[in-house]
């Protein structure tokens, strides 16, 4: 059974955009928040793919007892508050400031990049797709550079 994993609005559009849901799909058995469920909006392609994969189950509703945090969008205090309930859980998230404050906090943060960087490094996918991906989300200019930049250091371990 893929570990757990709840996610962000930004992270699923980034992925999304890329290309990366299916191999997300496969990785994390995945849940969300309620207050990300109302960001993600069904006109759009990514919002149509996530609405479908609620309603079939494969993403599953997790509310948190409490937000344990004040700043920050709702969306984003709701997804890092169910990890800080459910530590062995993964946040999936690609906004700077959160992933920043859930790092602070040694909860298992994962930024699209850094996925893609995982994915590389684990033979998932080539360095022509690590590139494409990688690239992708320089593009769409959704992705804090740093977050990119931080990814890319494993890179020169390989």
């Amino acid at each position: 059974m893929p570990p757990d994993a709840t996610l962000d609005t930004s992270f699923w559009i980034n992925a999304y955009r890329v290309g990366l849901i299916p191999q997300v799909a496969r990785r994390f058995t995945l849940h969300c928040a309620p207050d990300v469920q109302s960001e993600v909006k069904e006109w759009a392609e990514s919002g149509r793919d996530f609405w479908r994969r609620v309603r079939s189950g494969e993403i599953r509703a997790a509310t948190p007892s409490a937000l344990h945090l004040q700043e920050f969008s709702a969306g984003e205090r709701a997804a890092i508050s169910l990890v800080i309930e459910h530590p062995d859980w993964f946040l999936l998230l690609d906004d700077y400031r959160p992933f920043v404050e859930a790092t602070r906090r040694v909860l298992k943060a994962v930024s699209t990049p850094m996925l893609v960087v995982t994915l590389y490094r684990e033979s998932a996918i080539s360095a022509e797709e690590t590139l494409s991906m990688l690239g992708g989300l320089a593009a769409i200019q959704t992705v804090s550079p740093h977050l990119i930049a931080g990814s890319l250091a494993p890179l020169g371990r390989s």
